[in-house]
């Protein structure tokens, strides 16, 4: 596998491809495993794939709880815990894991391998109440999910020559 990519640190954990293209999460300071994600189920790894790494994402939640359990008031105690997500692209699907168990949020089959490394952003005008997530594929295809389900907003195709490929990050 290439991998096109460097870990990331989020909050003492560590997360990264490895060249079979799983996902691994580890203690930052120890090295520790706290999970792994097999996009291939078991299945062998035959060929080589290109991976550009993983993504991060949180809605903020555990930061606001947090504070609201040590204020003095207690305002906001009942705050929900951080919804905080990894995002990696293998073959053409796109997987979005809950990043403190590695477990499959959605995924989203696109119509060709995915090329770029995940951006996520909270544009205005997409109908879209929270973050989108932006990719594009080796067919030359641009697409927009919604972040929190996976659901398609648009494609589009920004080049008809054939074997037009993107490798950037949208």
């Amino acid at each position: 596998s290439e991998l096109q990519c460097n870990p990331i640190i989020v909050n003492g954990t560590l997360y990264a491809t490895t060249p079979k293209v799983n996902v691994i999460a580890l203690d930052a300071a120890t090295g520790r495993q706290k999970w792994r994600f097999d996009p291939h189920q078991g299945r062998r790894v035959l060929g080589k794939m290109r991976n550009r790494g993983v993504t991060f994402w949180s809605d903020g939640g555990g930061v606001e709880a947090a504070n609201a359990v040590n204020s003095p008031s207690g305002a906001g105690a009942d705050s929900k815990p951080a919804d905080e997500r990894i995002f990696v692209a293998v073959r053409q699907y796109l997987y979005a894991l809950d990043a403190k168990t590695g477990k499959t949020i959605w995924e989203f089959d696109s119509a060709a391998p995915v090329r770029t490394a995940i951006s996520i952003a909270q544009p205005r005008g997409t109908g879209c109440e929270g973050r989108v997530a932006y990719f594009g594929d080796q067919k030359a295809n641009v697409y927009a999910l919604n972040a929190d389900t996976g659901k398609e907003l648009w494609r589009v195709s920004v080049d008809d020559f054939p074997g037009a490929v993107i490798t950037g990050s949208p």
